[in-house]
């Protein structure tokens, strides 16, 4: 004989069933591996790709000082026209552990890609 069951408060039946199907949907998606640690970014884009970028390798040129450049021009060659020139330098600075912008023929400096 079966017994029957009467719902004695449709609003806690309700918060019950929606609760269990949120539990299940959780541990479903943690069995199936949909719940990777990937976020996404403002564009909705996975941040994957930067991290691709990363692993990829360096984000800067090797350039060779010649004779008669300066810091400077270099900055000035490899930047946009919208590129402050002074941050270009102090980029350009900071990537090689420079002091001063002094640069020696021969030398070998890392620029940025993307000078900003």
């Amino acid at each position: 004989m079966l017994k029957r069951y009467r719902i004695r408060s449709k609003v806690r039946f309700i918060l019950f069933m929606a609760l269990m199907v949120l539990i299940i949907g959780i541990i479903a998606s943690s069995l199936l591996g949909l719940n990777d640690a990937v976020g996404l970014n403002a564009a909705g884009r996975a941040d994957t790709e930067a991290a691709l970028a990363v692993e990829a390798g360096p984000a800067y040129r090797i350039v060779i000082v010649k004779s008669g450049d300066t810091l400077w021009d270099i900055a000035a060659c490899y930047a946009d026209e919208s590129t402050d020139l002074r941050k270009a330098v102090w980029e350009i600075e900071q990537l090689n552990g420079m002091e001063s912008a002094a640069v020696v023929a021969g030398q070998e400096l890392r620029i940025p890609l993307c000078l900003r």
